[in-house]
């Protein structure tokens, strides 16, 4: 090779180099660019603080200006779940919406699942549970229901959107007991489904009878709308020898009080522990 031959060859290599360098220096400063204009709210529960991404308008929304300055979306709820879940606990989000108790309950138990039938949530949770690197978060895209199938949920949906309808997008249905069999045994399981309790209660009555704890929000004027009735819900519980408790989950603190009769006091989205005692 001559000196001029071996002159470009070395010119070459050298352009080379520095246009892949160029390309890594822009994309560093593509994501310290992304990572300053993140959008992030902190979440400070029993000593542990997780964070969610806010940069997409939906969930800008939903936390901001409601919980900013620290403040706690369902502040009693969440510090129950995360004071009850042992570390090497499993807990299950029905209803998960953007992820907040399942992100949250995923930094005191050993796995979080969050299933949640609203696909456009899907990405939110995901997105939320890489910044905190939990990857022992599973996202199951899936109606929770009394037994296995498909169920109608409306393609673009709300922190209300119902399970069933009228809506032509099916989403797989599962059973709690028949998708929880084996080794990923729930030790607790928060269930939000705005009128659909009954059919989730239904189709975990194998959990039930283990005892797995229950947080439970009802929704009597959707229960209703859906032939059942909060009665129904508590009389499903207590067939399983439960102790169910009311809760004012929306307060800093909260003591929990007995449901004393069948329930039928129970007011539109108040929360409910159930406990095997």
């Amino acid at each position: 090779m001559g000196q001029e031959e071996g002159d470009c060859s070395m010119n070459g290599q050298i352009e080379g180099l520095v246009r892949r360098i160029n390309r890594l220096e822009a994309e560093v400063v593509n994501l310290q660019s992304e990572q300053q204009g993140r959008q992030l709210y902190v979440a400070n529960v029993c000593g542990k603080s997780v964070v969610f991404d806010t940069s997409d308008a939906y969930t800008r929304r939903w936390f901001f200006p409601r919980y900013q300055g620290g403040k706690l979306h369902e502040p009693a709820a969440i510090r129950w779940v995360v004071e009850n879940l042992e570390e090497n606990g499993v807990f299950v989000d029905v209803g998960a919406h953007v992820g907040y108790f399942a992100i949250i309950a995923a930094s005191a138990c050993k796995l979080s699942f969050a299933i949640e039938p609203q696909e456009a949530m899907l990405h939110r949770i995901r997105t939320s549970a890489s910044i905190n690197h939990f990857e022992h978060v599973t996202i199951v895209h899936a109606a929770a229901s009394d037994t296995p199938g498909f169920a109608r949920v409306p393609r673009m949906g709300s922190p209300r959107t119902r399970v069933g309808g009228k809506g032509t997008n099916l989403v797989p249905a599962i059973a709690l007991d028949q998708y929880f069999m084996g080794a990923f045994h729930p030790s607790m399981v928060k269930i939000d489904v705005e009128g659909f309790e009954a059919k989730v209660l239904a189709g975990a009555c194998q959990l039930l009878e283990r005892g797995t704890k229950i947080l439970l929000e009802v929704h009597p004027r959707a229960l209703s709308e859906n032939g059942t009735s909060v009665r129904d819900v508590v009389s499903q519980i207590k067939e399983f020898r439960y102790d169910i408790f009311r809760f004012r989950h929306r307060d800093d603190a909260s003591i929990l009080n007995p449901v004393v009769g069948d329930g039928s006091d129970v007011k539109q989205n108040e929360m409910l522990i159930c406990l095997r005692l």
